[in-house]
């Protein structure tokens, strides 16, 4: 990251605050990093980037030297189909297989990476939706508005998935 720090800048799609530098990563054993948009976008010009994303998300472990990644992504399956739902879960395991090769012999830092667990399952974030008495708008959520029948709220950013999205590169 010292000698790149290009690799350091995220997709556009991705807000992430000042201070996101080696530094940060050098002094926060816990963090995210979300990044490598010019290595892998070279890489895909070259065919030999396969992932369905334009950056590499991972997160940093308690244990030395050990990372999760963020990377696999199946699109155009239904996720209350058993069927479809069993093809997504080949195609990610062969995601993960392209991913190592890709990362040992083009990333720096990944030279002598391998797998170590595989989520035992694909996560789904589309499949049924329902429909309430009351809808949120965009609008409202990002203005910050609390209904006063509220029974719950969540932290984390607007984040949809469509369920036949397509590829923004």
């Amino acid at each position: 990251m010292e000698e790149h720090p290009e690799n350091l800048v995220p997709a556009e799609s991705m807000d992430v605050s000042s201070g996101y530098d080696v530094q940060y990563f050098k002094s926060h054993p816990s963090h995210v990093f979300l990044g490598l948009k010019p290595y892998l976008t070279e890489l895909r010009k070259k065919g030999i980037n396969k992932m369905k994303r334009d950056t590499l998300i991972y997160i940093n472990t308690p244990n030395p030297g050990m990372i999760y990644i963020n990377a696999t992504r199946v699109l155009n399956f239904d996720g209350t189909d058993p069927w479809d739902l069993t093809g997504a879960e080949i195609e990610g395991h062969f995601q993960i297989i392209d991913l190592v090769d890709m990362l040992k012999k083009y990333v720096p830092g990944f030279e002598n990476c391998y797998i170590s667990t595989v989520n035992p399952t694909i996560g789904v974030r589309e499949t049924r939706r329902i429909k309430g008495l009351k809808t949120l708008t965009i609008d409202k959520v990002l203005a910050g508005y609390i209904p006063s029948d509220t029974v719950a709220l969540g932290a984390y950013k607007v984040d949809i998935h469509g369920v036949r999205e397509t590829l923004l590169f």
